[in-house]
């Protein structure tokens, strides 16, 4: 499913972190990807890893009202 303009893009330790913000909640976005590590001057692309996180399950009843 591509993202269709919705992304959300940071930097985490030095790591270059793509997020779909349509999918969870602030940090704990389901789709996030590391696209590439930070370098002196540019970032350096990596082919696509999933990036795991927390889920965050306690917010679960919240999203579900969303949906």
């Amino acid at each position: 499913m591509p993202s269709v303009g919705f992304f959300r893009v940071r930097n985490v330790g030095g790591d270059v972190v793509l997020a779909d913000p349509r999918m969870g909640l602030e940090p704990n976005y389901v789709f996030q990807f590391k696209v590439a590590e930070m370098a002196n001057p540019h970032a350096l692309p990596l082919p696509n890893q999933r990036y795991e996180t927390e889920r965050g399950w306690e917010k679960l009843p919240w999203v579900w009202q969303r949906i």
